[in-house]
């Protein structure tokens, strides 16, 4: 196992792509760590990288994620579209 080890430069730009889409009063940072199983540690070996969540359950939180019972929010699709729309942005800005 590989432990998930965050780049500051990346977590910025999450950061701020996150407070551009939805505003600083909804972006929560520090969050407790997650045990869960990710491939995602692999990849943040070889580029910096910053692991997000994006809080899309909307009013009724829903089966786990990779759960046959997930049942994906619809209406987080803007907001998701958005939110990587701002991080290239971000990433402009910091580059």
């Amino acid at each position: 196992m590989r432990p998930l080890n965050y780049a500051d430069s990346a977590t910025q730009v999450a950061l701020a792509a996150a407070r551009n889409t939805v505003g600083d009063d909804a972006v929560r940072s520090g969050c407790k760590p997650s045990m869960a199983s990710e491939d995602f540690a692999f990849m943040a070996r070889v580029k910096p990288a910053a692991y997000i969540g994006m809080g899309v359950d909307g009013a009724t939180a829903s089966a786990p994620l990779h759960n046959p019972h997930y049942d994906f929010n619809d209406d987080a699709l803007a907001i998701g579209a958005a939110y990587w729309v701002n991080v290239v942005k971000a990433f402009s800005r910091a580059a």
